[in-house]
């Protein structure tokens, strides 16, 4: 029923009413469950819109303690996932109206590869997985998080030649990232960066599924390298592009893999997890209020390499 109201007439609805609600919205008719849907989901929009100009306004930021996922247990974060279902409509017209007028970016211009520093021995870097090693959201290769490691890690030490190569789709889950690993570039690298997680969220891949996959990729990579690193996956309920409450809901579902992502790592030796620690404020994300810029890549890089060094 909801598939057939969106497909078949809903969705241009919905995206007029969430744009033009205060000048259309008399002509509708407020019989429809539809309708008052989505009336609630425009209403919850501009009291977040209101509270951003506050926030602006005084300084703050909304990255508090009470929108801090991570710290949450596994069972508190499946009772809000649970609790969340019951706003089922609004999450799809949000998520229909999201996926209609996201801006869509590309990915940096290459090349993929590229090296830092000129001393010797080689030190061999590969950043594997999505949108974030594919370079969305920042201009070129050079300003990826994988380029900025390589620079970041041959200001630390200069003995050593650190060559980077980046293999990243945008939109790629971790079943896609598991395929690739087949198939990866001969030899034994240094260092492994991976970063997935986020799609798998937009998709609803399934926890068990993803813990599944986590415990097939990671021998498979971790035969790879001497080191291998997980990027944490980012908190989503400070993705600018996404509406409330869906960037909330999608938020308590980003630390639910997380969490689990964290638990894997800790079990292997030689197997990493390290948080991002960004803040997701206008200075951090590009144009599409989605993806890290190359401020934020720059501030991955030279957290990741402090970390390596520690």
């Amino acid at each position: 029923m909801i598939e057939r109201f969106v497909n078949e007439q809903g969705l241009d609805l919905a995206a007029q009413t969430l744009v033009y609600f205060g000048e259309d919205f008399d002509v509708l008719n407020m019989d429809s469950l539809w309708l008052r849907v989505l009336f609630l989901g425009r209403r919850i929009n501009t009291l977040a819109d209101k509270w951003r100009q506050v926030e602006a306004r005084s300084g703050l930021f909304a990255y508090n303690r009470r929108m801090n996922l991570s710290n949450r247990s596994m069972l508190t974060l499946t009772l809000l996932w649970t609790l969340s279902l019951f706003l089922f409509p609004l999450l799809l017209l949000q998520g229909l109206y999201v996926r209609r007028t996201a801006l869509r970016l590309p990915d940096g211009e290459p090349p993929l590869e590229g090296s830092a520093g000129s001393g010797e021995p080689e030190f061999r870097i590969l950043g594997l997985g999505d949108s974030v090693i594919a370079g969305t959201g920042v201009p070129d290769m050079q300003d990826s998080v994988t380029a900025q490691l390589a620079q970041a890690l041959a200001e630390r030490t200069l003995e050593k030649r650190f060559i980077w190569q980046a293999i990243g789709v945008n939109g790629d889950t971790l079943a896609d990232l598991l395929s690739k690993a087949q198939s990866l570039p001969p030899g034994r690298f240094d260092l492994i960066v991976v970063s997935i997680g986020v799609n798998d969220v937009t998709r609803l891949t399934g926890l068990l599924r993803w813990q599944l996959q986590l415990t097939q990729l990671i021998p498979m990579l971790n035969s790879k390298a001497e080191r291998l690193v997980f990027l944490g996956i980012p908190p989503m309920q400070f993705f600018t592009a996404l509406p409330r409450p869906l960037r909330w809901v999608l938020g308590v579902r980003a630390a639910m893999l997380d969490k689990s992502l964290r638990q894997a790592a800790d079990l292997v030796p030689g197997v990493y997890w390290l948080e991002l620690g960004l803040k997701f404020d206008a200075e951090h994300l590009a144009e599409d209020g989605y993806h890290p810029n190359e401020v934020a890549c720059r501030e991955m890089a030279e957290h990741l390499a402090d970390a390596l060094y520690e």
